[in-house]
């Protein structure tokens, strides 16, 4: 039998043939006593039959166990390099330069030149927009309202020596 997925020939026949149901096969128990000599080679010769199946289908197993990790391995390459071919193609680079000005402009307007001196954490807007790539850095630093002049606000538990080290 050929298998369509991996073009293989796959000729196995397992060696023994389990019945459909258990009650077909009789099964030696304590009322049956020994068994014959027939039996007993019969049964022998089932359990090496049996081994020999069950080392094939561990074989099978770990064969496409390693072709199943190669695919993922292949998914996930390719994953990867389209990645950056989504980002090539996202829709936020079909925004023309002047729009996307005036979107930072409406999202930094007030509060984006407004800094505390002493704060923990300093959050300019525009700093943080021109961190994300090149070309909204350069969108940015294009836009002169940005740029021209930044307030500064101090309040009285702010120490001297901070005013002094700007």
């Amino acid at each position: 039998m050929c298998c369509a997925d991996c073009e293989r020939f796959d000729s196995f026949q397992p060696r023994v043939s389990i019945p459909s149901s258990i009650s077909e096969e009789p099964r030696p128990g304590p009322r049956r006593g020994r068994p014959q000599i027939l039996e007993f080679t019969k049964a022998q010769q089932l359990v090496l039959d049996g081994e020999a199946d069950l080392e094939y289908y561990a074989a099978e197993i770990r064969r496409l166990q390693s072709k199943i990790l190669l695919i993922e391995q292949k998914r996930s390459r390719l994953d990867g390099y389209l990645e950056h071919y989504r980002c090539l193609a996202a829709p936020i680079w079909k925004i023309p330069d002047e729009v996307l000005g005036l979107i930072f402009e409406h999202v930094c307007d007030g509060h984006a030149r407004l800094q505390k001196i002493g704060t923990e954490k300093p959050s300019i807007p525009v700093l943080r927009f021109s961190a994300v790539c090149s070309h909204w850095r350069a969108v940015l630093h294009s836009t002169p309202s940005f740029w021209s002049d930044f307030v500064v606000s101090f309040t009285a538990d702010d120490a001297v020596g901070r005013v002094h080290s700007l």
